[in-house]
Parts: structure tokens; C-alpha cells; sequence
């Protein structure tokens, strides 16, 4: 084989090599509204596109982050939000945890599921560090969620929430994870 196919071969392979999608990693995501010429969006996270997406665009987010206020505009709650258009409730929580080595563990562990045996709900609320979390896409896929910290406090005048979650997604639709 000439030189000059050789490097044809390796320019191919490189071209043709497919850019890997994670299946899991840790992630953060926060209530904050940006403003676009047409309207207000936050960004939320895409499980199949281990990714942050802006809450305007199709496909959106798989979860975004709501803080819940009192009349004083206080935070009392920090809730996840699935994306619009769900026809089922798409979170479980599957524990809580009273160390981050115990969730780590359940976490960890947690290889595959019985979805009967949860109870499903609209929110994933009131999330707190420690919680391990089940969710269901729109497209029927599995993702578990370990909350590993909760920000709150104001930014920009506003009421300001901020979650890091470690996370795993299922892409194949099964209640195995990788």
C-alpha cells in the first residue's frame, strides 16, 4: 500500500470517527433567566445530550430547577421540573441519605430497578443533598440522580437556586444502567 493510501486511511478514520456522548458525570444547574428576543428561558439538562439546553428550544432540557418562594420571596423550596409534555410522572426518589458516603454507595449500587416498585411523582421536590433520584425521559429512558449540593441565596435581586448532581442515563430504555 502506497504511502499517500495510508494517509488517506488514517484522515478517514479520523473524519469518520463519531464524537462520544458520556453516559454519566456530574453536572449543575441553576434557576437563573436569560432573556432572548423572544422571551425568557433558564438552562436545564439533557440526559442524551449529557449537555446544558436553553428551556426555549425543542428538544428541552430533560430537568431544569425551580426555587419555590414565601410571599417574602424567600426560598423554601428547590424543586426539579421535567420537560413540558410528559404524560406520566417522571421522578422517583429512591433514597435520602444521612452522609455523602452513604449516597455515594447507594448510588453506586444502584445497577438496576424494579420502575413498580416507586412511587412516581410531577416533582422531584423537596430535593436535598443526599437524595438519589429516578427519572424517566419523555422517550422512556432511565437516568439516576445523586444531588450533591444546593445552593440558595439572591442574585440580580432575584431569588437564586443552584444544584450539582452526579448522574447516570440508560440511553437503551432499559432499567439497567451502564
Amino acid at each position: 500500500m502506497s504511502r499517500a493510501a495510508v494517509i488517506i486511511l488514517i484522515v478517514l478514520a479520523v473524519a469518520c470517527r463519531k464524537e462520544k456522548i458520556p453516559l454519566s458525570g456530574t453536572a449543575t444547574i441553576d434557576n437563573r433567566l436569560y432573556e432572548s428576543d423572544q422571551a425568557f428561558y433558564a438552562l436545564g439538562f439533557s440526559f442524551s445530550s449529557a449537555s446544558l439546553v436553553r428551556t426555549d428550544r425543542t428538544p428541552s432540557p430533560d430537568i431544569s430547577l425551580l426555587a419555590e418562594t414565601d410571599a417574602g420571596g424567600n426560598i423554601t423550596t428547590v424543586t426539579f421540573n421535567g420537560s413540558p409534555g410528559f404524560e406520566y410522572y417522571p421522578f422517583a426518589r429512591y433514597g435520602e441519605y444521612a452522609t455523602v458516603a452513604e449516597a455515594k454507595t447507594a448510588f453506586g449500587s444502584l445497577k438496576t430497578f424494579d420502575p413498580s416498585l416507586h412511587s412516581w411523582v410531577e416533582l422531584a421536590r423537596p430535593l436535598a443533598v443526599n437524595q438519589v433520584w429516578l427519572f424517566i425521559t419523555p422517550g422512556e429512558r432511565y437516568a439516576k440522580l445523586r444531588i450533591v449540593e444546593i445552593e440558595t441565596g439572591v442574585r440580580d435581586d432575584r431569588p437564586y437556586a443552584e444544584c450539582t448532581f452526579e448522574w447516570a442515563f440508560q440511553p437503551a430504555g432499559t432499567t439497567t444502567f451502564p
